[in-house]
């Protein structure tokens, strides 16, 4: 089950919408908004491996760009909803609670990509997963 659809099956179970309440934005932000004016992005957890310091921090969460970041703090009622393996979500981070350019919320990396540059958001997604440190080759 993907991200999205982990969110939106949450939101019906656990926060008591029904799916005609949730709006799905396909394109825009956040990725979901209900009718009494919340809005949910959903995030994936990238890794485990963020140290902060000195503390092993339980992941990443990553934004796409600094124009998602500035769309989803304009959202009064937003909520990010980060997941990890599970059905329910890790940390539910009030966007309020995230100004811009913060770097860390509780033990939550923040990193925020530029998507004009693909190989430098592919670099940090390996990097947040744990793939391909130390890859280049001792010579």
């Amino acid at each position: 089950m993907d991200t999205e659809a982990k969110a939106l099956k949450w939101l019906i179970n656990s926060c008591g919408y029904d799916r005609q309440s949730i709006k799905r934005n396909v394109i825009g932000n956040p990725d979901f908004e209900t009718t009494d004016g919340h809005g949910f992005e959903v995030k994936t957890c990238q890794g485990t491996k963020f140290f902060w310091r000195r503390r092993k921090a339980p992941g990443g969460i990553l934004f796409s760009s600094m124009k998602q970041w500035h769309e989803l703090i304009k959202h009064p009622n937003c909520k990010i909803l980060v997941f990890g393996e599970g059905k329910e979500p890790i940390a539910v981070i009030p966007m309020s609670e995230l100004p811009i350019e913060t770097t860390i919320w509780h033990d939550f990396s923040i990193k925020v990509l530029n998507k004009k540059h693909p190989k430098a958001v592919e670099r940090a997604v390996k990097r947040a997963s744990g793939d391909g440190r130390n890859s280049k080759k001792k010579g």
